[in-house]
């Protein structure tokens, strides 16, 4: 299950009162610790998903807390064989809520960084996106992807690992490209022989009224 919040700057100073009434108060502390106010946003919102995630589960024990594994992916305390992941930009939140382990990573498309190719991508990985018609839109698709399997794993960022993360056949991972191209999704699962292809389409919420 696949949740996603597009344009969260459109959401008005309104939202601020109803996280109050909706997050509880260990979460909000965590939350005013982001300096800008997009960042508190898009945090709120990605609890949020998460609460909606676990109802629609029918898995939903009272509001969620979670602790941090060693390179900071989260896990659910008390929901056991209830597996999340989270991810936000400032274009979107992502939150997945699944049986099986998961990994989701959002970004924004950014001006191409050639050196931060070199760093990231194999040699094939790397001319595949010089040579692309839009070198920024390919490594952005290409970095979601090599992200959610990290998140998935759940280890940290290493240059020897990076950049061959992609050649494991464990895994299912699926891309998205979103907001007329701008932004790009991608969700690694756990293999499965038994799911639907669409099973991981996004769901999408337009407003907190979708979330709520």
């Amino acid at each position: 299950m696949l949740y996603l919040f597009l344009h969260p700057e459109r959401l008005d100073e309104g939202f601020r009162d109803l996280c109050c009434r909706y997050i509880p108060e260990w979460r909000a502390d965590i939350i005013s610790t982001y300096r800008s106010y997009n960042d508190r946003k898009l945090s709120a919102l990605a609890y949020l998903l998460l609460v909606k995630g676990l109802k629609e589960k029918s898995v939903f024990k009272g509001v969620p807390d979670f602790q941090y594994g060693e390179y900071g992916k989260p896990y659910l305390i008390g929901y056991e064989g209830v597996e999340f992941n989270i991810s936000h930009c400032s274009g979107g939140v992502a939150v997945v809520v699944d049986d099986v382990p998961v990994g989701v990573d959002i970004e924004d498309v950014t001006p191409f960084d050639n050196e931060i190719a070199k760093r990231v991508c194999n040699s094939e990985e790397y001319d595949m996106v010089c040579s692309s018609n839009s070198p920024a839109h390919e490594f952005c698709r290409l970095w979601t992807m090599k992200e959610a399997v990290l998140k998935y794993y759940g280890v940290g960022i290493d240059d020897v690992i990076v950049k061959n993360i992609l050649t494991n056949e464990d895994t299912d991972l699926k891309s998205y490209r979103l907001n007329d191209g701008e932004i790009f999704l991608s969700v690694c699962r756990q293999k499965q022989t038994n799911y639907e292809s669409d099973e991981l389409f996004p769901s999408f919420c337009q407003s907190v009224g979708d979330i709520l």
